[in-house]
């Protein structure tokens, strides 16, 4: 009966998540870099250089790394035929850039 009780919980719960699901995505992502939020953070010293924090400006100016990454196995536990399917495949965007 405990297992049943669970497992009907399990299925609630799942299905109070469906709204939540079916929901619009989400919205551009906002500014994530504040320098007044990190004029507080210490950073250690690295060598004979003063440290310091990046200016958004630079942050945001920066390249945007947006290539699909793959997996990578031990050899004993590579699924057969991944070595060749991973050579045929070529570098993709992960979110397509809009025109």
């Amino acid at each position: 009966m405990h297992q049943l009780t669970r497992i009907l919980g399990w299925i609630a719960l799942l299905f109070l998540q469906v709204p939540l699901l079916a929901a619009s995505p989400p919205g551009p992502a906002g500014r994530v870099w504040d320098e007044s939020r990190l004029a507080g953070w210490a950073l250690p010293a690295v060598g004979n250089l003063p440290p310091h924090h990046v200016r958004a400006e630079e942050y945001y100016a920066g390249q945007e790394d947006n290539l699909r990454t793959y997996p990578v196995y031990h050899p004993d536990r590579e699924p057969k035929g991944n070595r060749l399917l991973q050579s045929s495949l070529t570098p993709r965007p992960v979110v397509p850039r809009s025109a």
